[in-house]
């Protein structure tokens, strides 16, 4: 009976020993299975942390060398000379650099209406939100009311304005810490010189007209700072119409010896239409309506017809604001470090009795060529 006992106990211990065996290998190979799903889930999932890392650190490092991107806002476009000028500046330093570059025009002397400036406003901010240039160039007055004035202290933009005729303060730059440029004005020491030789035997009588635009308005707010003596700069008219215009000039003539011009490019054919006067038409009825000769403050006057000019340069307003934007982002230049400048080059611009049209700098100019053209203008 003993050794039966025993022999059952010794076969239970036996099962036991395989069952905890097997159970042990169980436990063995459900830790080894853990271990190796751990293994392969890692296996599977450390490359794409591995390559957002990679990818972010490439993000960075083009941010840190990409081209930076430049805005050049026009406030026309190229069918008027002025801005041509400006265009051909601004190539002439950007094309040499490997700046972003792309260009806007708001068109905004075909289209003068104050609906149309707001709707071309909002074109222009537009395009500034999605692309997120670093530096804008605006050029001329409506660039700066419509646009770039909205981003003065804007730490994502830097700006650069040229042929400004109002004042800095006027679009809040004289405070901004992102904002440098040049201001347009005309040679007015120059120009009160040559009034005075070609007008000798009269009184020096001179009336200005021009649009009813910011830049000519800018332009009457010089003229009347002045201190003309002794000529006598007795009045002044921005036409809105084609109408208005032939009113100036035919008015001129009971009060004044010579008419000045500056920009006339905004001027409707009637209050009731919306279609802005052919600039060459208006200086063709000019030349051969009015009793007195004429002046242009621009090259263009010549252009569109008329015989003398004496201007600022568009080619320096230009180069400067394309150099301005070079030490911003080459050289790390902070704008308010760059002093707002005023334009230094003027040109005169002739035509001659053949029609033929030249153009020279006004200093140091012989006035023998001024009085000849003027010869023209009293034929």
């Amino acid at each position: 009976m003993f050794h039966a006992i025993a022999r059952l106990l010794s076969v239970g211990s036996a099962r036991l020993g395989r069952q905890l065996r097997r159970e042990e290998r169980f436990f063995v190979d459900w830790l080894d299975g853990q271990t190796r799903w751990t293994q392969l889930t890692q296996r599977r999932w450390w490359w794409p942390g591995l390559l957002g890392g990679g990818l972010l650190i490439l993000l960075v490092l083009w941010l840190q060398h990409r081209p930076p991107k430049v805005l050049v806002l026009q406030s026309y476009a190229l069918d008027y000379s002025w801005s041509v000028g400006i265009d051909k500046g601004l190539h002439r330093v950007l094309d040499r650099t490997s700046y972003e570059v792309r260009w806007h025009f708001m068109d905004t002397k075909r289209n003068p209406s104050a609906e149309a400036k707001d709707r071309a406003g909002e074109l222009a901010r537009a395009e500034i939100e999605a692309w997120q240039p670093d530096l804008l160039i605006a050029v001329d007055d409506n660039a700066q009311a419509y646009v770039a004035k909205h981003y003065v202290d804007d730490p994502r933009m830097q700006i650069v304005f040229s042929g400004v005729n109002n004042e800095a303060r006027d679009y809040g730059y004289d405070r901004a810490k992102n904002v440098t440029g040049m201001l347009e004005r005309l040679d007015y020491l120059n120009i009160k010189n040559v009034l005075y030789h070609l007008l000798p035997m009269k009184q020096g009588r001179f009336v200005y007209v021009s649009e009813a635009s910011s830049s000519g308005v800018g332009v009457l707010k010089e003229l009347q700072a002045l201190d003309w003596t002794p000529l006598q700069f007795k009045s002044s008219t921005q036409a809105k119409t084609f109408d208005e215009w032939k009113a100036a000039i035919t008015q001129a003539a009971t009060g004044a010896d010579l008419i000045v011009f500056t920009q006339y490019h905004t001027i409707l054919r009637s209050a009731d239409s919306p279609e802005v006067m052919p600039p060459k038409e208006l200086i063709q009825w000019f030349m051969q309506h009015s009793k007195l000769p004429g002046i242009g403050f621009f090259p263009f006057y010549v252009e569109d017809g008329g015989i003398l000019s004496f201007g600022p340069s568009p080619y320096e307003h230009g180069e400067a604001a394309a150099k301005m934007a070079v030490r911003i982002l080459d050289e790390k230049v902070s704008p308010s470090e760059i002093p707002v400048s005023t334009n230094s080059h003027f040109i005169i611009t002739l035509r001659n009795k053949d029609g033929k049209i030249t153009s020279r700098p006004l200093e140091g100019l012989d006035l023998s060529l001024i009085y000849d053209a003027y010869a023209l203008l009293e034929q």
